[in-house]
């Protein structure tokens, strides 16, 4: 790994424990990937998102400057789903972040496959066979 990269996530034991989980990246793919953790029993606090604030899939949204200035907590963790993960990593290295995870690949990848897990779901649980 790079020494200013962040570990890279591919299964639930990748994020630290203990603190908030915030999404960077107000997507599609950040969406499919708060679905995913929802699945897994997982709640995410919030989006983070560069440009823009607001609410998505339920959650806030916070600009990421608003965060660090306003909401940011000691034990948060940062998660990045978005594609645009090299500059979001360089956005959180040169405000000194250190815990994030880089979730970008698999955010993408589910998020390709989002609207069709959405439609196997009943009542929280995944039917394959109906």
């Amino acid at each position: 790994m790079h020494p200013t990269s962040y570990p890279v996530f591919r299964t639930p034991g990748d994020l630290p424990n203990g603190g908030r989980i915030l999404l960077y990246g107000a997507g599609a793919a950040g969406v499919a990937f708060d679905t995913y953790l929802d699945l897994l029993g997982i709640r995410a606090a919030a989006f983070l998102d560069t440009h823009r604030a607001g609410t998505l899939a339920g959650k806030p949204v916070f600009r990421f400057d608003d965060y660090m200035a306003a909401h940011r907590q000691p034990d948060d963790v940062i998660v990045i789903t978005s594609s645009f993960h090299r500059e979001i990593a360089g956005i959180l290295r040169a405000r000194e972040v250190q815990a994030a995870v880089n979730a970008a690949a698999f955010a993408t990848s589910i998020g390709d496959y989002h609207s069709r897990l959405l439609g196997l779901l009943e009542d929280g649980r995944i039917v394959l066979f109906r």
